[in-house]
């Protein structure tokens, strides 16, 4: 495998990673929001293409601006004439670049478009219940955002958590503009592609719906056995439960999560702080959910918070 340049500007850089011979599939990567970009960190996708002998096409971007970019209609035209070469394109993203893989798969003549934890848009006008990305959104100059132009020949994913009540709300204001394939993984937050990466399940999610071959029911079945042992999973479950008003639950599964951080201290101190204004005042009564070696580091952290 190796890097061609095919388009750059001071907002994009556009490479192949490709083999020779080129594969039968050309996948289409589109970078998700980073704290801070940097070409030399790997693209998106771009090893796990690798990995898998896929020419992958990474779409690089230095800023969070959701593609909102001047030249970003050439650079697609640029991409889609170069990826044409190829019997067969797909678009491939995380959640801001999950928006990129749904809305520009017609421009770029794709045949399938797997989005994790996509967002329907930031702009306040068009999405006014997302508020993750408001300073994002603030600094934004929303220049391609019309309705998702759905390509007929092309097959629309997404993979999201249905229980996040923001990405829900994306999904179905998708849902309004394309016919959307559904992959649900409850619980696992956004986005969802960082929970199947910590399970190690998203190269062969990711591969199976590339390859025409994916069975939920078996990837539903590996989650479930794995998401017990997952910090992240008991995160979500406790904020969940905090949300719906089932607070004595919250208080548990917020110290399961306590019990699994690195550094106890820390966490049962942060927990506490959190679970006492929920009316936990006492948590002699919960000590059989933490393991017996943490039981005297969250009393002391009790003992600490009230005083």
């Amino acid at each position: 495998m190796s890097r061609y340049e095919i388009y750059r500007s001071d907002n994009l850089t556009v490479y192949l990673n490709g083999g020779d011979p080129p594969s039968q599939m050309v996948l289409i990567a589109f970078d998700h929001w980073r704290p801070a970009h940097d070409d030399q960190d790997p693209g998106f996708a771009e090893e796990f293409a690798i990995g898998h002998a896929i020419d992958v096409i990474c779409v690089r971007c230095q800023t969070n601006a959701w593609w909102q970019y001047p030249e970003m209609a050439e650079a697609l035209t640029v991409i889609a004439g170069f990826a044409a070469d190829w019997p067969r394109v797909i678009t491939y993203g995380s959640s801001m670049g999950g928006y990129a893989a749904l809305r520009y798969a017609g421009a770029l003549g794709a045949a399938g478009a797997i989005a994790i934890s996509p967002q329907y848009s930031i702009d306040p006008a068009m999405a006014p219940w997302e508020h993750r990305y408001d300073d994002e959104a603030r600094a934004i100059d929303f220049i391609y955002e019309p309705l998702i132009q759905a390509r007929a020949a092309c097959r629309y994913v997404a993979v999201f958590d249905p229980i996040n009540p923001w990405d829900a709300r994306h999904i179905d204001r998708i849902k309004q503009d394309i016919a959307l394939e559904e992959i649900k993984f409850p619980l696992s937050g956004h986005p969802s592609f960082d929970y199947l990466n910590r399970i190690g399940l998203v190269s062969a999610v990711a591969l199976a719906l590339i390859e025409g071959r994916y069975d939920h029911r078996h990837f539903t079945a590996l989650a479930r056995a794995a998401r017990r042992g997952q910090p992240q999973y008991w995160f979500h479950l406790t904020w969940m439960l905090e949300i719906h008003g089932h607070i004595g639950a919250a208080i548990d599964t917020g110290l399961i999560h306590a019990s699994m951080q690195d550094d106890k201290p820390a966490a049962y101190a942060r927990a506490v702080r959190r679970l006492i204004p929920m009316g936990q005042r006492s948590f002699a009564d919960k000590l059989h959910l933490v393991p017996e070696a943490d039981r005297a580091l969250l009393l002391e952290a009790a003992r600490s918070a009230l005083g």
